[in-house]
């Protein structure tokens, strides 16, 4: 079939597209249909392996549901007809675990969360990034970084799913929160969002909190992570943005439009460049509009600079 390392490097060849091209490459047969109660689920027959996914779905839960079926097929674990999508990330089967760990490498490679997460706190606003680019639900993409927690420089993290503000489940490897201590920082992450919250512990670490907003749903995704002083208390990638676009634009809204016009008839130019050649062609094209504005200064370049890291 395909061992778990090769999995691993298919991802990161083929991502954002792995899981169908994996299905290709193992001559999977992907059918599609309504269904009800049930997000899909792998049939195999000698050397035949049929996937069904409900067509019913959005197209993110469609993709993890393959993604999740390819793991049973690889991992040789006996797919569960009927499951849904919240069995599927709330199971305390060891084996279902295996599963999932493999569908979310499979849809979201470390490499890509290292680079779209390059450094601690981790922020809503950075896990709805990552979720965007992977194409993949924002649940998905919080798991797949509370799985990475030690690769990516966590002590420890926990995603907590909340439907009308209470306690449905929680997901962590190692971190367990009781229902108060949980419901406690949702309440005090919404109050500070789109900021994180920090709670510095008596010994010595940080918690800091964020929370994924789905109104439509009325379910909330709160991730909670657990990091050294040192790292906890400092600004986010996004935390830092929100500063520097008070420090520059303060109430200059025409400024900020003129910018934000700038960055987006940027961002297509830069798409196969690193980051610091992205940088010095905006400069290169921009800099006579922006003389002799607060932009023109380090701080300027800066913003500019943190905006460019989200697109590469």
């Amino acid at each position: 079939m395909i061992s778990d390392e090769q999995v691993t490097e298919f991802a990161t060849k083929h991502f954002p597209q792995a899981p169908e091209e994996l299905a290709k490459h193992l001559g999977v047969s992907i059918r599609k249909s309504p269904m009800d109660g049930c997000d899909g689920w792998c049939l195999t027959r000698r050397k035949l392996a049929i996937i069904r996914i409900n067509s019913n779905l959005p197209s993110s839960r469609q993709r993890f549901t393959l993604a999740h079926e390819l793991g049973h097929l690889i991992l040789g674990v006996p797919t569960m007809v009927g499951e849904s999508y919240e069995d599927m990330l709330a199971s305390d089967s060891a084996e279902e675990r295996r599963v999932n760990e493999l569908a979310s490498a499979l849809l979201i490679p470390t490499e890509v969360v290292k680079a779209y997460l390059p450094r601690p706190p981790v922020v809503a606003a950075a896990l709805k990034r990552l979720a965007k680019k992977a194409n993949v639900s924002e649940l998905a993409a919080a798991i797949r970084v509370c799985n990475l927690a030690s690769e990516i420089g966590l002590v420890n993290a926990s995603v907590v799913l909340f439907d009308d503000d209470q306690m449905r489940w929680q997901w962590s490897r190692t971190l367990t929160l009781p229902n108060e201590t949980a419901a406690y920082l949702l309440t005090q992450a919404r109050r500070v969002a789109p900021d994180a919250f920090r709670y510095q512990r008596s010994q010595g670490d940080v918690i800091v909190a964020s929370t994924i907003e789905n109104p439509y749903f009325g379910s909330a995704t709160l991730f909670v992570q657990l990091l050294p002083s040192e790292v906890g208390m400092n600004l986010s990638h996004d935390e830092r943005r929100k500063q520097l676009e008070k420090i520059l634009f303060a109430n200059d809204v025409k400024l900020q439009q003129t910018v934000s016009g700038l960055m987006g008839a940027h961002k297509p130019r830069v798409a196969n460049m690193t980051i610091d050649e992205a940088e010095a062609l905006f400069w290169e094209r921009n800099r006579a509009k922006l003389k002799n504005t607060t932009l023109d200064c380090e701080t300027g370049r800066e913003y500019v600079r943190l905006r460019i890291t989200e697109w590469l």
